[in-house]
């Protein structure tokens, strides 16, 4: 079942649980937990949302530590999409204030 719903704070662990993976995949899950100081089954579980958003798997093997073809555009693409979002919720408030300010 597909999930049509996503998080942004889930795109942005898994993207940078992605970048971390791509750049040494042996130990990634663990430096990322202990970056946000949060369990590494949150982690995985907000990786698997996201998978399910996009319809693919970001990691393969049996340990799913090695990231896919998709893990790795992932990883290349994902922080300039969160930017986007970013940007684009911080237009999205100053056209709201400028329509409240009048």
């Amino acid at each position: 079942m597909k999930n049509d719903e996503m998080r942004l704070k889930d795109l942005r662990l898994a993207t940078e649980l992605l970048v971390e993976a791509v750049g040494q995949e042996n130990g990634a899950r663990e430096r990322v937990a202990k970056r946000y100081g949060i369990q590494k089954s949150v982690i995985t579980n907000r990786v698997q949302r996201i998978e399910e958003f996009f319809g693919v798997d970001f990691f393969k093997g049996a340990q799913r530590k090695t990231p896919t073809k998709a893990g790795e555009k992932m990883a290349k693409f994902g922080p300039k999409l969160i930017d986007e979002f970013e940007h684009c919720a911080v237009m999205l408030r100053r056209a709201s204030e400028r329509d409240e300010a009048h």
